[in-house]
């Protein structure tokens, strides 16, 4: 029959049904992997350690025997896209005079370093601290000597500009042009070396139409012009750097110009960085990647010291030098693992920057798998086990699907990035998954061998000693033993029922959550209940068995919660116990009462009493921060009161939050590793914001150009993780300007451009001169037009375009002393050329006008079979194939300003534009693109593509996370507030985004993919620390799984905290921006996990089967098992 029993008998029957659970947890078969690791304990641990050593020791031989295993690629972050089509027409446009036969016009030299090379050249600015005028005398002439100590800085003529006439290097564009004598043919006045007359000069080159557009260059947004003088807030200067080198070709050129910036120049720019006179900033290219690939290797150093202090945090909680130090050796040991599966399988080569966050990232998350791990192994030694093969078995359960869950999640993840068609994400989302893979695996077969390890011959070693630093062991005498208890804290049985009652009663008596209906007496234990109507049958062993034994290490029988039991073979193991108490069997006395066993021996003592000081005596065992999860932060987040509170608290944080997120926008700025208050950076903003217009392509106006005779690059030929291949060039082999047909169509697509009609031209944001009112067109076809009629009027002749076979065939009788009239035979059909090499060599003088300048680089010619040499300069050449043809408009756009939402409408207009002119060519112009500068259609493409892959990242993170979570815990309540708590954790990590004054750029979107792999961890921790509390009441589930799993999500979010506070310490922005997320992620992790769904579990958490997804299907099943039998019964009876 049942007992009527009220709410305390109640409570302490579902106590005893819990305990008798766990009791049967723990006595389940060990599995296989824990019976051999404690058999063989030193087998194991060599062999694991083996395969973690063999794994960098290979690393390094491939290194010293010059495979490439690391290999580092730091100049950029490759984003190439092979299914836009703007990469493969920026590598065209890049590569256009990468030919084979390619001629240099105007001879060996004359065209070496006459051309900006925009990668190297210097841009300085100077702004004004005293007032709104820069143009000082004292500015002048400090200006003057930084110009002055650049230009005689060592090595400098070998990669300065040089000016074609005179083959010297060109002084640098600034304001000091006016007062050096270099305009002195405009004006006498240009020549104010002592700048005794700054007004004047100043008034003169803005009012002068010879200098005034050139002026305006050097004028800030914020200046002033009157009657007297101009006055300006800032201005600029150009340090100039000349291309083709004569030594170097494009790619060694970089490399070059780069360590000769960052060796000769920088030192002395840094020298003037705290100049009285101004603030002074400066920036190239060069020099930025120079700067940028030397801090990043000492960036990384902070890796070192993230691990250092993650290994300081494992010594303190585990108090093991031991564990500490093998537990960073798998972490350590996770990276090169994962490089060789990364290179070697997968075939990647290219590691960058993203890649050296994964050294942080994985430092936290192995430390996490660790603490977890062992706080479970460690927690266990309060319970009794049959032998340590049981204890390693019944942590290993606990433990391993945990960590399986939030790697997985965590791995999937970062494969959420590795989805994206971009080199830079893409690697680094399969780098980072296979190391968190590879350190899951690590923990979970070569961490138990070094725990095992550790406690089989080094556990009673005195801390930080190791052997042979030992405790007393059980040979030292009765008297030591009897001295080191007078020492230790005396507990007595009021003590432990004490805590006995403030810890297993918290539920029922302490918590105002949870109030019985009948009070409980201050002086109630609740093993009481049953003292005189349940003992648990005992049976005592019958010997002492041996060490070893069914395989795995035994131990000594010892009391199992106060009672003697068989142990069915195995050798009773309790830890920190080692020596069997006398007992006697029982006797006749035992008797069943209501199908269960009563002993009423007055000898034999009380089963639950023991029972509870048994447990009580080992829950001393736990430390105290076990203690603090277990109780007094139990009950402050089940408080009736505080619970809402906090719930409360947090809905604020979220609202807040949330509306901070709506105001992300995509970053329209090109990826920057340099923090803003940087000189490098400072002067990247200066050239965008701070001045009225820009000079050249290298400066801040976008330009589109239109190339003819020239295919996109077919980059399908690279590599997938090449970081630096182009492609293959591809050229349109029916290219042929030379025709009549051809000439006047592009005679007609220059008129074209020209005169476009207002509204067509704002639609394509085409510049117009504000003086002239034309638009900004660099048309060949135009100047070499002019060029020629003027050279009809001069001959008396017409040799304007189109230039035809009997107009060449006249035009070169005319002129015997440059052609061979031999040449030009009945097949030579390079018409066009003819005229072109006369015009941009200056008849071949060398003495080169603007026209060369400007259009050298825009029309390129190939050495062919007609290709013959000016007579008497043999240096020159006549008659080559064109190869290409290009034609750039100026735009009025900010190209480092224009972002994809508006950039891809005018994109699309261009687009649209050459395609219907292209329709109209004849065939030998029928093949051609666009293409912008500053690599802009890229950048929108691929600010595009990051923006979507943010929202992707997140999406596929949290619809993966929810049935991982779902299937993890069996629960679909669990799984779904596990899921709800994600969420706001993503959520206020996208609100710091805007809160650090950040946009979504390309760092973070990546973060953006990462964030709910890396906030998984701790929700999935608890998560399934409540699913495997054998209560089945919410709090005292609640309460379990603070027990289990608080300390180590705890002291897991501390590791990660502190590794993303030494990113704080970093230069680079790259480092310290993801620092910042990282942070931000694993703290509000941590406050949303242990807060808010620890509380929510506390209010509506599944009790019983509520939710359980296995019991819902068994019912589901069941149900249809019952309406099948039903029928089959209903027609039997038929």
């Amino acid at each position: 029959m049942e007992l009527d029993l009220g709410p305390e008998e109640r409570d302490a029957r579902a106590e005893l049904a819990a305990i008798e659970r766990q009791k049967q947890r723990r006595d389940a078969e060990p599995l296989l992997l824990c019976k051999l690791i404690t058999r063989w304990p030193v087998r194991a641990f060599v062999l694991t350690l083996f395969g973690h050593i063999a794994m960098i020791a290979t690393t390094g031989i491939l290194y010293l025997s010059g495979y490439d295993i690391m290999p580092l690629f730091l100049d950029d972050v490759p984003m190439r896209l092979v299914d836009e089509p703007w990469d493969a027409r920026w590598f065209a446009w890049t590569d256009r005079t990468k030919y084979d036969g390619y001629y240099t016009r105007g001879g060996t030299n004359a065209g070496f370093r006459t051309s900006e090379a925009w990668y190297a050249a210097m841009d300085m600015f100077y702004e004004d601290v005293d007032g709104d005028n820069i143009f000082t005398k004292r500015s002048l002439v400090k200006m003057k000597e930084i110009e002055d100590d650049l230009m005689n800085a060592d090595d400098y003529t070998k990669f300065c500009k040089l000016d074609p006439q005179i083959r010297q290097c060109v002084k640098p564009q600034s304001v000091l042009r006016y007062f050096d004598g270099t305009f002195i043919d405009i004006d006498p006045v240009f020549n104010d070396t002592a700048f005794e007359n700054v007004d004047n000069v100043l008034y003169m080159a803005a009012t002068h139409n010879a200098t005034r557009d050139g002026f305006r260059f050097f004028l800030a947004i914020k200046h002033k012009t009157t009657q007297n003088t101009v006055t300006s807030k800032m201005t600029r200067s150009i340090l100039s750097f000349g291309l083709p080198h004569e030594e170097y070709g494009s790619s060694d050129y970089e490399m070059e110009a780069e360590k000769f910036s960052g060796d000769k120049l920088k030192p002395i720019l840094e020298k003037y960085e705290d100049a009285s006179e101004f603030k002074f900033s400066y920036r190239s290219e060069a020099i930025w990647m120079y700067s940028a690939r030397t801090q990043a290797m000492k960036d990384v150093l902070w890796a070192g010291a993230s691990m250092a202090f993650i290994f300081l945090v494992i010594l303190l909680h585990t108090r093991s030098l031991w564990i500490a130090g093998f537990a960073i050796l798998s972490i350590f040991a996770s990276f090169f693992t994962g490089n060789l599966i990364y290179n070697l399988v997968c075939r990647f080569d290219y590691i960058g920057y993203f890649h050296i966050l994964s050294l942080f990232v994985i430092l936290g998350i192995g430390a996490d798998n660790v603490f977890v791990f062992y706080d479970i192994w460690r927690n266990s030694a309060c319970d009794e086990y049959l032998s340590v093969a049981h204890r390693l078995s019944d942590c290993y359960k606990r433990s391993v699907f945990s960590m399986l869950i939030t790697s997985l999640t965590t791995a999937v993840a970062f494969l959420s990035s590795a989805i994206s068609p971009l080199l830079g994400t893409r690697s680094f989302g399969v780098f980072s998954a296979l190391v968190v893979v590879v350190n899951y695996l690590s923990v979970i077969l070569y961490f138990p061998t070094v725990v095992i390890m550790y406690h089989t011959y080094f556990e009673k070693a005195t801390w930080p000693c190791c052997y042979p630093c030992q405790k007393g062991s059980d040979h030292e005498s009765a008297d030591d033993k009897n001295d080191k208890n007078a020492r230790a804290k005396h507990y007595s049985k009021h003590d432990i029922e004490s805590e006995e009652r403030e810890d297993d009663l918290s539920a029922s008596r302490v918590n105002p959550v949870y109030e019985p209906d009948v009070p409980v007496k201050q002086n109630y234990h609740w093993s009481r209940t049953f003292d005189d109507t349940a003992k648990l049958p005992s049976k005592l062993p019958s010997k002492h068995q041996s060490v070893q034994e069914n395989g795995y290490q035994s131990y000594e029988s010892y009391l199992r919660n106060g009672d003697w039991r068989t142990t069915g073979g195995y050798r009773l193991y309790s830890p920190g116990h080692t020596q069997q108490p006398d007992r006697k069997r029982q006797g006749s006395n035992d008797r069943k009462q209501n199908g269960v066993v009563v002993n009423h021996s007055q000898n034999h003592v009380s089963h639950l009493d023991n029972k509870s000081k048994s447990l009580s005596k080992k829950r001393k065992k736990k430390s105290i921060f076990v203690r603090f999860f277990r109780n007094y932060y139990f009950r402050f987040v089940t408080h009736k009161v505080i619970r809402w509170l906090i719930i409360l608290v947090l809905a604020g944080v979220l609202a807040f939050f949330i509306y901070q997120a709506s105001q992300i926008e995509p970053d329209n700025e090109l990826f920057n590793i340099l923090p803003d208050d940087h000189p490098y950076m400072k002067a990247y903003s200066h050239k965008l914001y701070s001045f009225l217009s820009s000079l050249g392509e290298g400066t801040g106006l976008m330009s589109v150009h239109l190339l003819l005779g020239v295919k996109q690059n077919d980059i399908s030929t690279c590599h997938f993780s090449d970081p630096v291949c182009t492609g293959k060039q591809e050229w349109d082999l029916d290219f042929n300007p030379n025709t009549e047909e051809a000439q006047l169509a592009l005679m007609g697509l220059c008129e074209k451009l020209r005169t476009l009609p207002e509204a067509e031209a704002k639609e394509l944001h085409i510049q117009k001169n504000p003086n002239t009112g034309e638009y900004n067109i660099k048309c060949f076809m135009d100047n070499l037009q002019t060029f020629l009629q003027a050279e009809s009027d001069r001959d008396g002749k017409n040799w304007s375009l189109p230039f035809t076979k009997e107009r060449v065939d006249s035009f070169i009788a005319d002129k015997p002393q440059f052609y061979n009239s031999s040449v030009f035979t009945a097949e030579f059909n390079n018409n066009l050329e003819v005229a072109i090499s006369y015009w941009l060599t200056n008849k071949y003088t060398k003495e080169y006008t603007s026209d060369f300048y400007q259009f050298d680089q825009l029309i390129g010619e190939k050495t062919g079979p007609f290709s013959s040499p000016v007579i008497n300069k043999t240096d020159m050449m006549y008659g080559n194939d064109l190869k290409f043809l290009a034609i750039s408009v100026g735009t009025d756009i900010q190209a480092m300003l224009l972002g994809f939402r508006e950039g891809d409408p005018i994109m699309e207009s261009w687009e649209q534009f050459l395609n219907k002119q292209l329709n109209n060519m004849p065939k030998g112009l029928k093949i051609g693109f666009q293409t912008s500068s500053h690599e802009r259609w890229i950048w929108m493409t691929r600010q595009r593509l990051l923006v979507d892959n943010a929202i992707y990242g997140i999406v596929i993170g949290l619809c993966l996370a929810c049935p991982i979570l779902i299937i993890a815990t069996g629960n679909l309540i669990t799984g779904l507030l596990a899921t709800f708590s994600l969420c706001c954790t993503t959520v206020c990590v996208i609100g710091v985004i805007v809160l650090g004054g950040w946009k979504l750029g390309m760092i973070e979107a990546m973060n953006m993919c990462m964030v709910v792999g890396l906030s998984v961890d701790y929700v999935v921790h608890l998560a399934e620390g409540y699913t495997l509390s054998l209560h089945t009441d919410r709090l005292s589930r609640v309460r379990d799984m603070l027990d289990l799993m608080g300390v180590s999500v705890f002291f897991g979010a501390c590791t990660t905290l502190g590794a993303s506070l030494f990113m704080f310490f970093t230069v680079l922005s790259f480092f310290s921006q993801f620092g910042t997320f990282l942070f931000s992620t694993i703290g509000f992790s941590l406050v949303f996990s242990m807060g808010l769904f620890v509380t929510l579990l506390g209010i509506i958490g599944p009790e019983g089967n509520t939710g359980n997804v296995l019991a819902f299907f068994r019912r589901v099943c069941g149900e249809r098992s019952r309406r099948r039998k039903s029928r089959r019964d209903s027609r039997q009876q038929k």
